[in-house]
């Protein structure tokens, strides 16, 4: 018995979809003999998946341990075999091609899709045939809907003020030489691309002249694995460098420092699995031997730019699959002029 399935996609004219927003396409499927089938399985499925290793120990006792966590997102299943209630268990489908229109919403508060060497967010459009028997296999087929979805402002909107208050302790004097950085965030949830702008007040108390306050965006990636261990990987976004003039001792500086983000960066909320957030770094530069001293401002960063689309309407057929009144062509008929193109899943 051989299965020929194509599941095509009606892509929209941003080439990806987005929460709340109707996935809609075709199955095409034929069969190369009368075939019978427990069930047609189409199913809507998002997916979050990380693994790693971690060696531990030294010498003999040297181990590699793995952990992997994988996070079902959601699952939505629809029947695409043609089948009259009063009919059997099992449905006989003649040889020939057969086609079923399909219509998914896509849930809200997903996050978006997302791939790099420890985690991927995935979603599919997954096709399963489900053969009598115990012995019998099921073959798969599936492609991929790419994903994008804004990122909830959990942060406040309105501008907040974080703080570093830094004391120097200098040999030979009992006089304390403080500094205080009073950093305002204007806005704390941006768009890929947008700056961090900050207000900057420094007060410097001291003997000491501050080479300059450093401002820059950091990537924090947590991965936790289904026994719960974590792996955190940070990274600094380079691009978003921003520095001070250099601020004399015993004086009061006001500046503002505008921090840039790229157009690459979103943060990933919703997902068990896979995380991706960022803070903005400011960090008061002092020369040697003294250490430098910082403050971490969360923010949001949404990705790419969606589309606000008030009314999508989607006209489509009934989802009750099955062939025509007509006769069904024979399955040399049905795959002479193109054969589907399709990625068969592992058994």
């Amino acid at each position: 018995m051989g299965v020929m399935c194509n599941i095509l996609v009606n892509r929209t004219p941003r080439d990806f979809y987005t929460p709340g927003e109707p996935v809609t396409g075709i199955v095409k499927y034929a069969v190369d003999e009368e075939t019978k089938f427990e069930d047609i399985v189409l199913s809507y499925v998002g997916k979050g998946h990380c693994s790693w290793s971690e060696n531990t120990g030294t010498g003999k006792h040297r181990r590699t341990r793995h952990y992997s966590g994988t996070e079902e997102i959601f699952r939505i299943n629809l029947s695409i075999l043609p089948k009259d209630k009063a009919q059997d268990n099992t449905v006989a489908l003649p040889t020939g091609a057969y086609e079923a229109p399909f219509q998914f919403i896509t849930p809200h508060h997903i996050p978006p899709t997302y791939k790099d060497h420890t985690g991927e967010i995935s979603y599919k459009l997954k096709v399963k045939f489900k053969r009598p028997g115990l012995f019998e296999t099921n073959k798969k087929f599936y492609t991929s809907v790419d994903i994008k979805s804004q990122a909830n402002p959990v942060v406040p909107q309105e501008p907040l003020v974080y703080g570093i208050d830094k004391t120097l302790v200098t040999m030979f004097s009992s006089k304390k030489n403080r500094i205080n950085v009073q950093a305002e965030i204007q806005k704390s949830y941006l768009r890929a691309g947008d700056r961090a702008e900050l207000r900057l007040v420094v007060t410097n108390d001291s003997r000491v002249t501050i080479p300059r306050v450093q401002a820059g965006i950091y990537e924090k990636r947590t991965y936790t694995a289904s026994c719960g261990k974590t792996k955190r990987i940070y990274k600094y976004i380079k691009a978003s460098k921003t520095r001070s003039p250099t601020i004399p001792d015993r004086s009061v500086s006001n500046f503002t420092l505008s921090v840039p983000s790229t157009a690459n960066l979103f943060t990933i909320q919703n997902c068990r699995v896979v995380a991706k957030e960022y803070f903005v770094k400011v960090t008061l530069k002092l020369p040697m031997p003294y250490i430098n001293a910082s403050v971490e401002i969360p923010v949001v960063i949404s990705g790419a730019e969606l589309v606000e689309v008030n009314e999508l309407t989607v006209s489509m057929p009934s989802t009750s699959a099955g062939p025509s009144t007509e006769a069904p062509p024979t399955y040399e008929e049905a795959m002479h002029d193109t054969v589907p193109t399709y990625k068969k899943m592992p058994l």
